[in-house]
């Protein structure tokens, strides 16, 4: 499924804009603590905010979560056990015994088995925690061939924060990855939210603010632009002329595109100038845009001080 950034949400405040690389999110996270907040409640928080988010997005259905043996594991573990306690079939599979603390805490808060990655057959629903922005090789291939079988058995699948086997930085695919459904970022995006190729395996992404307070980051994502509206007794021209020049018979096909792409943008007026032999072709071709004829410079100069 591909990504549409205009389809982002926010769970909790929003940040949607803000784009941290995985150290930023380290700096953010390292802050928080010297300020009293501890890993071991930002994790709870992270994993009711994400357990919350799937409840909105899916209906209840078996769910199987892939736990590594990171920070991101402590997160499936702490997932699991929120939608358990909302009354959804869950079972966990790890990879590896959890190997940070806060990880380990999660791990002992999950009152079901933990079955070995290798053995497990799919549910309807996957949730990937194994690996998020501290990954920086590519996946074992046995994780890798797993990862790509419970995927592909499932009819649903979200990812905790990343999915396993990207990049955060730069959204370069670390061997095979699976594509998802749905992505909850921790905190703010990351770049491999919105970088090929990993933006299109991530599908719909959700923010879940976790509590880091102001966060501090060179990396914006533009939103779509909007259109004020326009006033009932306002004329087309207040909102600008739009002048695009396109190519003879048989190459309009850019110009097209950019005259319709400025109308959706909020443009008034919009005209297309072309060679005299193009016209026709244009005029089949476009609605609500006009059409000029351009065959010699005078008439470009005339259209660029056009007052509107």
């Amino acid at each position: 499924m591909a990504r549409h950034i205009g389809e982002e949400i926010a769970v909790g405040k929003s940040r949607s804009g803000i784009v941290l690389t995985a150290g930023e999110m380290r700096a953010s996270e390292k802050r928080v603590f010297s300020e009293g907040e501890s890993g071991q409640s930002l994790m709870a928080r992270a994993g009711a905010l994400a357990a919350g988010a799937i409840r909105g997005f899916s209906a209840a259905m078996p769910v199987l979560v892939l736990c590594g043996p990171g920070n991101n594991g402590g997160d499936g573990y702490t997932v699991a056990a929120e939608l358990r306690a909302a009354g959804w079939p869950i079972r966990v599979a790890a990879s590896a015994e959890p190997t940070t603390a806060d990880a380990r805490r999660a791990r002992a808060n999950w009152a079901g088995p933990v079955e070995p990655l290798r053995n497990v057959v799919p549910d309807p629903m996957l949730i990937d925690a194994l690996f998020g922005i501290g990954l920086a090789r590519p996946l074992e291939s046995d994780t890798a061939s797993a990862l790509a079988r419970l995927a592909g058995g499932a009819r649903v699948c979200i990812a905790l924060d990343l999915p396993s086997g990207v990049d955060a930085d730069t959204g370069v695919l670390l061997g095979a990855a699976a594509c998802f459904d749905l992505t909850i970022a921790f905190g703010a995006l990351k770049p491999a939210h919105l970088l090929h190729p990993a933006a299109p395996l991530c599908g719909r992404v959700i923010v879940a603010d976790i509590g880091l307070g102001t966060l501090d980051s060179r990396l914006h994502a533009n939103p779509i632009p909007r259109s004020a509206p326009l006033a009932a007794n306002a004329y087309k021209a207040e909102r600008g002329h739009v002048l695009v020049l396109g190519g003879g018979l048989g190459h309009g096909g850019a110009a097209r595109l950019a005259a319709r792409a400025a109308l959706r943008a909020g443009a008034g007026l919009v005209t297309i100038a072309v060679p005299g032999l193009a016209l026709a072709e244009d005029a089949a071709r476009v609605n609500a845009i006009m059409l000029a004829v351009l065959d010699d410079p005078a008439v470009l100069a005339a259209l660029v001080h056009e007052r509107r």
